[in-house]
């Protein structure tokens, strides 16, 4: 049988040396350091004007013939390592994210109830 199937030498997989949490920290302190914060905007009312809001660049892939450029080369790479096609995992993915979508609006329902 082992004639019919042989297997290669695998290499060791490559020592990764142990970062201290001290380190990571520094590594946090310093990469927050050059945030720039920016202050919310309210609304003006104006129809013109956009003002970003958190999560409105978000796009939900419904189905294969939307991906393109990068999402795309994105999807196939994360099928591939995953095992599966681009389709289901593009079907997997969006029907993970309408799962959270209601999720966070019934807790929204639910906290606003608790506030009344």
């Amino acid at each position: 049988m082992d004639r019919l199937f042989p297997l290669q030498d695998i290499p060791p997989l490559p020592e990764i040396p142990e970062v201290s949490q001290e380190d990571v920290e520094a590594r946090v302190r310093r990469i927050q350091g050059a945030m720039i914060p920016v202050s919310p905007q309210p609304n003006s009312g104006r129809i013109d004007e956009e003002v970003k809001r958190l999560g409105s660049d978000y796009r939900s892939y419904k189905d294969v013939d939307e991906l393109e450029g990068t999402v795309k080369r994105f999807y196939e790479a994360a099928a591939e390592v995953s095992g599966l096609s681009v389709r289901g995992l593009l079907r997997a993915v969006y029907n993970l994210e309408q799962m959270l979508l209601t999720w966070q609006r019934t807790e929204k329902r639910r906290l606003r109830g608790m506030n009344l």
